[in-house]
């Protein structure tokens, strides 16, 4: 058993349950660094003592491996043999303890992976209905009259600079006239997390500087507490369906910040699972309660045009009336539209590239590669790259700010815009479908009608590539191939929908080979917004 088998053994038990396996994996763990780590041991000793309080014959195994474990390892093998003597009907459950300390939180977890049931994880969602410290304490100190000495010096400029201290440094924003807290997130979460992570240390240290107030030892516990239940909770849900399900199922019983956590982790999860329309139910529930948040209205945005795109890449489900379009008109809007794509502020767009090496392998839609889009002008790029392989798919996500990309392998790593990445980003603009718009003459022009929508669809032709359009997006042999372009343009708004490139090629044995190529747009000029990532680790390479 390798760590990360062992990883697996302890953090997923549940989905394959192996008690045979038990006394291996407690000696790998015995021998690991992670034995050292009382934030690992600790839970882990307790899934092991609970395995093994419902398998009894574990005992004399887990005493066998003592024997031959390094003094570090003997120390945690007897954490799990006294666990089990001072219980001998088995350890407290977790589920049974008071929560004190984040260590509680991890035993929670660790009942969660052993059993798969939701009851760990409701005892976690509980511990975001606790009162917000840092929002009880800061409406104290806006509600509390100025000093005596403040008023004689007319200082309201001290309670100015710490507001603009808290929205600065923790995101915390203040009405001072009002005296009233604007931010309706909870406090506690946003002054250790950004976003659904954890901060460093020296941005916590900030944090707790800018406040107009200290905070002891037993409210620090706390604020560490439910911290940690929402971030573990948000990490949890993105790999065990299990956990997810029951954050959303407990979503209409919650109330008030408690609730907003819960949304806000859904629609992460959801986001990550590329499930846009139900990212978008949850946004619409969470910005109803925290319309001012604007994250989540950029994500609102996002989701709802991924959801269009969806639309537009798979086809609208009612068969349309086609009748032909004028060919004069049909270069009127061709130009318009050519015009509002190479003006456009912002929009989002998908790629995909499909072609016979994908069918071979069985891929979904024979698709080679595929881009997600977040453009805003003039040069903020947010792009997710999918290549599909036989096994699995390889993802690559970038974000351009100008001359800068922050890459993401794992962590973000920022350096100076490296030119694979800025020519994907210039073919991604959509500019090589401008050239056919301009110049060129359709084959054919049709108006489709669907109940409630209408389509220009124009058609073009060409025996190369080379002389329908111009791109980086196609090598060399490919520029001879004949293609054929088609253009679906919203006739209302002269925007572009979806363009579509089609290829032909045909092998030395004559079979034909098909090439598609298709982008798709939505959220024209709307308020998105691109920034560069706010990671808690970000690592600059030359």
């Amino acid at each position: 058993m390798d760590e990360t088998e062992l990883l697996e053994f302890i953090s997923s038990y549940y989905r394959s349950p192996a008690p045979e396996r038990a006394a291996e994996a407690v000696a790998r763990y015995a021998n690991s660094p992670m034995v050292e780590d009382p934030a690992s041991r600790v839970p882990a000793a307790y899934f092991f003592a609970r395995l093994a309080s419902e398998h009894p014959v574990l005992i004399p195994e887990y005493e066998a491996v003592l024997r031959d474990s390094p003094p570090a390892g003997r120390r945690f093998i007897r954490e799990i043999l006294d666990y089990l003597a001072i219980n001998p009907s088995g350890p407290v459950n977790a589920l049974d303890r008071i929560v004190r300390t984040s260590t509680d939180n991890d035993l929670l977890w660790a009942e969660f992976s052993l059993t798969g049931s939701p009851a760990p994880i409701s005892r976690l969602i509980d511990i975001l209905e606790w009162s917000d410290t840092v929002r009880d304490k800061l409406q104290c100190w806006l509600q509390s009259p100025p000093s005596w000495l403040a008023r004689l010096l007319a200082a309201g400029w001290r309670r100015e600079l710490t507001r603009s201290k808290l929205i600065l440094v923790a995101g915390i924003r203040c009405d001072l006239e009002r005296k009233h807290i604007v931010t309706a997130d909870d406090l506690d979460c946003i002054s250790m997390t950004q976003g659904l992570d954890f901060v460093l240390r020296d941005r916590f240290a900030e944090i707790r500087r800018a406040f107009p107030f200290g905070l002891t030892a037993e409210e620090m516990g706390r604020i560490a507490i439910k911290a940690t239940a929402k971030w573990s909770l948000a990490g949890y849900a993105l790999r065990h369906p299990i956990v997810l399900d029951t954050c959303e199922r407990e979503i209409p019983h919650r109330k008030g910040r408690a609730r907003l956590s819960l949304l806000e982790i859904a629609v992460e999860a959801r986001f990550r699972r590329e499930d846009y329309g139900a990212a978008a139910k949850w946004l619409k529930e969470y910005l109803q309660m925290n319309p001012d948040h604007a994250g989540m209205q950029d994500k609102w945005l996002v989701a709802r045009s991924e959801v269009e795109l969806d639309g537009l890449l798979n086809g609208l489900a009612q068969t349309p009336v086609s009748r032909r379009f004028p060919l004069d008109q049909a270069a009127d809007i061709a130009r318009a539209c050519a015009e509002k794509l190479q003006k456009a502020t912002a929009f989002c767009s998908r790629v995909i590239l499909r072609g016979p090496t994908a069918a071979r392998m069985n891929q979904r839609g024979n698709v080679v590669m595929q881009w997600r889009l977040r453009f805003q002008a003039p040069d903020l790029y947010h792009v997710l790259q999918t290549a599909s392989g036989e096994q699995s798919d390889d993802h690559d996500l970038w974000v351009s700010i100008g001359a800068v990309t922050y890459q993401n392998a794992g962590v973000w790593f920022q350096w100076p815009n490296r030119w694979q990445h800025a020519r994907q980003n210039r073919i991604l603009r959509g500019s090589q479908w401008l050239e056919p718009l301009l110049t060129g003459e359709p084959v054919s022009a049709s108006l489709w009608e669907y109940p409630g929508r209408q389509c220009v669809i124009l058609e073009y032709a060409a025996d190369h590539v080379s002389a329908l359009m111009r791109s980086e997006a196609f090598e060399s042999e490919m520029q001879e191939l004949p293609a054929r372009a088609r253009y679906w343009i919203d006739p209302s708004t002269c925007l572009l929908e979806k363009a579509e490139l089609s290829l032909k090629d045909r092998t030395p044995d004559g079979k034909e080979h098909l090439f598609e190529y298709e982008q798709v747009f939505a959220a024209f000029d709307t308020g998105l917004q691109i920034s560069a990532p706010r990671s808690p680790m970000l690592l600059r390479r030359q």
